[in-house]
This record gives C-alpha cells, structure tokens and sequence, in this order.
C-alpha cells in the first residue's frame, strides 16, 4: 500500500475530504494502469483513521489503523476468486460469509458479456448501479509525472515504454516482463503485406489472446493517426515505419479490420480455438495494405 498520494491524485484528495458529507457510495474512474487500487484503499483507511493527519493520510498508529484492513468490523474488502474450481477457496469463503470482488470493471465486463440475451436487462443493472453511485474521476499523471514517479522507484525503463501504455506507470512496470514477447509481435506487424502467415503460431499467446489483441488494436490506432497526421501515439520508436505503412493501406479495409478487432476482443478471454483466432487476425491485417 502506498505511504503517500501520488502526485496526479492530489487535487482529487483534497477535493474528496473538503466534502464534510459523503454519499453512500462513491465510484472511482480512471484509465487503467493509475492507481486508482491503491488511492481507494488508502482513502478507506483514512477515513476510517481515528486520528488522520493535517493531509488527511492515516496516521498509521491508532487502533482503527492497526486493525485495517484485515480485522477493522467497517471494513470488508471484496475481491474475486483467482480460481473457481478451487473448491477449498469456495467452502473458506462460504464460511466466513465474504463475497468477493475486486475490479469493478471485471463485474461489468462480466455482465455486459455473459448473457447477450438478456443486454437490455444488463444495460439496466449497470446504469441502475451508477446512477446510485457519485462517480469521482481520477486524472492520470502527465508522461512527466508516470516518468519521474518510475525514476523515484529506481525502475529503469525507455520513454517508449510509457508511450505504449498510454502514460500508465504500473502498466509500464507490468509490461517491463513482456519486451521479448512484443519485440516478436511487432516484427511480424512491421512487415504489412509481406508477412509470412507461418510465423505466426500459438507461442505468440503466452500473455493470451486478450493482451495480443490490444497490441495490434493500438498498432492499427497508429497506423490510422499517422495516416492523418504523421504521428505516433502507442509505438514511438517505430514511427517511420508505421509512417510508410500507412501509406500502403486501404483506408476501408483498415476500418472493417478495427470492427473486427473489436468484436473478437469482447471474447478474447472466452474458451475459443486462440491459435486459430490469431492467424486469422493476421491473414486480415495482411489484406488492409494494397500489395506493392
């Protein structure tokens, strides 16, 4: 847990404890990969503090503190199950009668997804769940801020790296691990219309078809915005080369494969022939260039 408030959530700490009344139930938003975790806890724990210090921190030595957050009565953390055919976790759960969730998102996803008869219903229960919530929205920091806060924790780290993350500290430290895998992609994405389809294969999905999909959804986004500007938002470091692809693309093709992109990311995390679902992603990023 964090000991202080990162520096892009100040205003928004100040600004939730100068309100003396709080509503019944608060949601924070934001983009991924800020904090947002870590802000709602810390928030919950000072709010619960006996004796908060003048910048409304815990102060980290009265009972409520000590007791937080595994003993203290008013708080219950609720977090999904990793595994749901660990039947011991369920029969420990059931037990001690904890319902457990973690990621809002994770919940809405869920309900949005499961039962796509029923979406008028789903949409009700999500716009019900809201519109009974005050949603406080949390900025993310500045490239400034995500690479002085990455320097601050001794996290050696290329600019680029922030850029493919959209500014997201944590994001950039998660995908710190992933160099090799996205070095992989991106030779094969660099190659437009001359990729070799056989190089693509199932060794590719070792972060899953989930993380893959959003790779390519943010190189196809590049190719788009460097079509129109001559620039690069994710993929800083291939900016000439995105710029010459752009030049080769059919600007309809390149449109339906973003709607088909994101059709299958909504089932990306579904039981599906992955392998499968790949390269046919590939054989159609393949036809949005017009052969040379």
């Amino acid at each position: 847990m964090m000991d202080s408030i990162y520096p892009w959530f100040k205003d928004a700490w100040i600004a939730i404890h100068e309100n003396k009344k709080l509503p019944h139930a608060l949601i924070f938003k934001g983009k991924e990969g800020i904090g947002k975790y870590n802000f709602a806890i810390k928030f919950a724990k000072s709010y619960l503090c006996q004796k908060p210090l003048s910048n409304h921190l815990p102060c980290e030595a009265c009972s409520s503190c000590e007791w937080f957050p595994d003993s203290h009565p008013d708080f219950k953390h609720i977090t999904p199950i990793e595994n749901e055919d660990d039947e011991s976790l369920k029969r420990k759960t059931v037990r001690k009668k904890n319902i457990l969730i973690d990621q809002i998102r994770e919940l809405s996803e869920y309900l949005e997804l499961s039962v796509h008869q029923e979406k008028g219903q789903t949409q009700k229960l999500i716009a019900t769940i809201r519109s009974r919530c005050q949603l406080l929205d949390l900025r993310g920091p500045s490239l400034d801020e995500a690479r002085s806060f990455l320097i601050d924790q001794k996290i050696t780290h290329e600019d680029s790296l922030l850029s493919y993350t959209g500014g997201s500290p944590f994001n950039a430290i998660k995908e710190l691990e992933n160099q090799s895998e996205r070095e992989t992609i991106i030779q094969l994405l660099s190659q437009g219309h001359n990729i070799d389809i056989t190089r693509v294969n199932y060794a590719i999905l070792t972060q899953g078809l989930d993380w893959t999909l959003n790779m390519i959804q943010k190189w196809v986004f590049d190719l788009l915005l460097s079509l129109h500007t001559q620039q690069n938002y994710y993929f800083k470091n291939e900016e000439k080369r995105i710029h010459s692809q752009a030049k080769q693309i059919n600007l309809d093709s390149l449109l339906l494969f973003v709607n088909e992109l994101n059709e299958l990311k909504k089932i990306a995390t579904h039981p599906i022939n992955q392998d499968l679902q790949l390269q046919n992603i590939f054989i159609k990023y393949k036809q949005i260039f017009e052969p040379s």
